[in-house]
């Protein structure tokens, strides 16, 4: 039998007056369970906390409610996701004449770096994934990963250090990394701020981890969009798009870190060079 959210909790008479609104969900097990266990309930937690939009009015297969630990809302438990439906959020109040229109402690920046196995999600693997606050070097997060198959460019391998056969080894479940992932960005990201994803080449990190996120997870915490530095770089210097490499960036800006192909360590220097272009005057 396959029941959405709102009527399942209607029909335990736990539908709130103002609406729910599903904070997200996260898989927990790699296989159905009968109940959420204290962990589940600890990680969904951390990821309703972490303030994420989510879904309403999707369909799963119910085995059952219960109320959260809190108190606020209800826990929705399918066999391998944890869901917590909750009142929706009120729309805020307008601000007043000649407030800023954008709240900066509203978003936080969170720099992300991966390796690869080849050029797109899927039909090949994050092998490694870096992140780091962008104010605070000491937040940090890094997990190497078990490929997705055995898919890999050579000229894409070669540059990470990592063997196939190392991973499939000694590197994490994806569905474990991408959970972990989302317990330190819970942990990490203010309590409603925004998570932006920031890359050097953008478009490309988050292009694998979206992907990593919706197929093991369900949602991704940064949405459906990224920061890019290279744009960013070249709005603040006028220069032309092909003199935005993070070398010519480097040459003009003389960060102290350097790129080295580790996931953690780029993550690192990605977010000076952004303090340092973000710091240009302009």
């Amino acid at each position: 039998m396959r029941l959405d959210i709102p009527a399942v909790v209607k029909e335990r008479e736990l539908l709130f007056k103002e609406g729910l609104h599903c904070l997200g969900f996260w898989h927990t097990h790699p296989e159905p369970t009968p109940s959420p266990s204290s962990d589940d309930i600890a990680l969904a937690a951390e990821h309703a906390r972490a303030g994420q939009s989510g879904f309403t009015g999707l369909v799963f297969a119910i085995l059952g409610t219960a109320p959260a630990p809190d108190g606020l809302g209800v826990w929705v438990h399918d066999g391998t996701a944890l869901w917590r439906a909750l009142p929706e959020k009120p729309a805020p109040a307008p601000s007043p004449a000649g407030a800023a229109i954008l709240n900066p402690m509203r978003e936080h920046y969170i720099s992300v770096d991966i390796e690869t196995s080849g050029p797109i999600p899927g039909d090949y693997s994050i092998l490694s994934l870096g992140a780091c606050a962008v104010d605070n070097d000491e937040k940090t997060f890094y997990a190497e990963l078990k490929p997705l198959n055995d898919n890999s460019v050579p000229e894409a391998l070669a540059v990470t250090g990592f063997t196939l056969e190392e991973l499939a080894r000694d590197g994490v479940e994806p569905r474990v990394a991408v959970a972990n992932f989302a317990v330190w960005l819970a942990k990490t990201v203010p309590s409603g701020a925004k998570p932006v994803f920031v890359g050097l080449n953008a478009p490309f990190d988050w292009s694998f981890v979206n992907y990593y996120f919706v197929h093991f997870g369900g949602a991704n915490p940064f949405g459906h969009s990224a920061l890019d530095i290279k744009a960013l770089y070249m709005g603040a210097t006028g220069c032309l798009w092909a003199q935005t490499t993070s070398a010519q960036m480097a040459n003009r800006l003389h960060p102290k870190k350097k790129g080295t192909h580790n996931a953690l360590d780029d993550a690192l220097y990605q977010a000076e060079l952004f303090r340092l272009v973000r710091g240009l005057p302009g």
